[in-house]
């Protein structure tokens, strides 16, 4: 023996020989495990992340995003799952897939989605480890527009395209987003055709109240619109539904004119039977 003193740390001047090796590597091990501790305790398998948001759903896929400020530090991989509204095996979710997380590109393509379906989606994030979180609650509702907005060429006054909607088991479009928009004009184009109806109408059109209220009918909220620029949006006896032009902006018509019209799949059975109620202005009262 040398006679060198292995205490930790070691005094200043002090010789390293191969019989302090081992008590180093004993210690570098020992910082090492305390470390992948501290690592791993960041992750908390207990963690609920916030729901993904549906950017766009296509007829096969899916364009999915996520915050970063809501993923944990650590995260490499994330988990999806998406669950078809309303299908045979009662609203069951899929196996779903894993991708690589990166923060700079939050974004995930979901693919072979059933076509013409209606899907939500929930998320998980896990580490190298593979440890995971909890699942995130489903997305918002969302679908692929394109494959359930269709161009009606029959001309009907705004009550009886409504009608020939419900009875087709459908609904006049209810537009809540450009992308809709966009569609219809491209149709419109495709076709020829200068101006159609929507789904939009005045719900006080019956009533003595001079407010104007805009209602979809399938009473989901008014949050947004295309109204051509200078259009009166206020309504009265000859104004009190909305139709789309050939440059995609909307304008005030009277209900008893006769246009063409845009029909939508509606999503399962139960909505349909809650469409047939909607609505304040009859065929009959206009015709």
């Amino acid at each position: 023996s040398s006679g060198i003193n292995a205490e930790w740390p070691l005094r200043p001047g002090t010789q390293l020989t191969h019989h302090s090796l081992p008590l180093i590597a004993m210690l570098l091990a020992a910082i090492s495990v305390v470390l992948i501790s501290v690592i791993a305790g960041d992750y908390d398998s207990d963690f609920v992340p916030d729901a993904p948001t549906i950017v766009e759903e296509f007829s096969h896929s899916a364009h999915i995003s996520v915050e970063t400020e809501n993923v944990p530090s650590g995260t490499t991989q994330v988990h999806l799952q998406a669950k078809e509204l309303d299908d045979l095996t009662g609203n069951n979710h899929e196996s779903g897939y894993t991708f690589p997380y990166n923060a700079d590109v939050p974004y995930f393509y979901y693919p072979q989605l059933n076509s013409n379906e209606y899907h939500v989606f929930r998320i998980k994030y896990g580490n190298t480890d593979s440890t995971w979180s909890q699942y995130s609650d489903y997305s918002s509702y969302n679908h692929a527009d394109a494959s359930r907005v269709s161009l009606i060429e029959v001309e009907r006054n705004w009550p009886e395209a409504n009608q020939y909607c419900l009875a087709e088991g459908k609904r006049l479009v209810v537009v809540h987003s450009q992308k809709v928009n966009t569609l219809m004009k491209s149709a419109m184009a495709s076709e020829e055709v200068e101006s159609a109806w929507i789904g939009l109408y005045d719900a006080h059109y019956n009533d003595n109240d001079t407010t104007t209220t805009w209602a979809w009918v399938d009473g989901t909220k008014f949050n947004w619109s295309n109204f051509e620029l200078g259009a009166v949006e206020d309504s009265t006896l000859d104004t009190a539904a909305v139709s789309i032009d050939s440059v995609g902006e909307w304008e005030t018509s009277d209900p008893a004119d006769k246009k063409k019209f845009f029909c939508e799949d509606l999503q399962t059975l139960s909505v349909n039977a809650r469409h047939e109620t909607v609505g304040v202005i009859q065929s009959g009262e206009l015709a």
